[in-house]
């Protein structure tokens, strides 16, 4: 198989499971974003896999998204699920159900604040530069309506000025059919 056969056998595989994906919900946490997804395998039984997705901001403006999957099959729910359960049992008994702000998630805050400032000045940046675009072409816009105006009032005046001649000629006509 070659390298073109390959994407192609790929491509629709994935389009083939990306077509099976059952039900899904979606947890935002803060920078986060978790999902919850129940598939189906190719012999028909269902799987959950959550994918844990963060935005980053690189230095030229752009973001991406940093994803990690997790993949979890019926045979270890129950597993997985008294686990996660005595982890979070374990945590509430320790500190308690309240949230608290140390430092760490402070300074967390003040990353996605100064992210979301940085994507607000982005946006700004770019209304700034439509809205230069756009008095541009309102400018352009109105120069050509301008132009149209000019022309159509010189249209108008040629035909004004055919009407005016008809009326002088037909008023000759009169004058000259009455002293006959």
């Amino acid at each position: 198989m070659n390298i073109e056969e390959k994407e192609k056998y790929n491509n629709s595989n994935y389009i083939k499971r990306k077509n099976k994906e059952i039900f899904s919900k979606t947890l935002i946490a803060r920078s986060r974003r978790y999902f919850f997804d129940t598939n189906e395998t190719n012999a028909g039984d269902y799987f959950l896999s959550i994918t844990e997705s963060k935005k980053l901001f690189l230095n030229d403006g752009r973001s991406i998204f940093k994803k990690h999957k997790i993949f979890l099959y019926k045979e270890d729910f129950n597993d997985f699920k008294k686990i996660l359960s005595e982890m979070i049992k374990f945590i509430y008994d320790k500190k308690g159900k309240e949230v608290i702000f140390n430092k760490d998630n402070i300074e967390e805050k003040k990353d996605i604040n100064i992210d979301i400032k940085d994507s607000q000045n982005l946006i700004k940046e770019e209304k700034v530069d439509n809205n230069k675009d756009n008095k541009e072409k309102e400018e352009k816009d109105s120069k050509k309506e301008k132009i149209k105006e000019k022309k159509d009032n010189k249209k108008d005046k040629k035909k004004i000025e055919k009407k005016i001649e008809k009326k002088i000629e037909k008023k000759i006509e009169k004058k000259i059919d009455i002293k006959k």
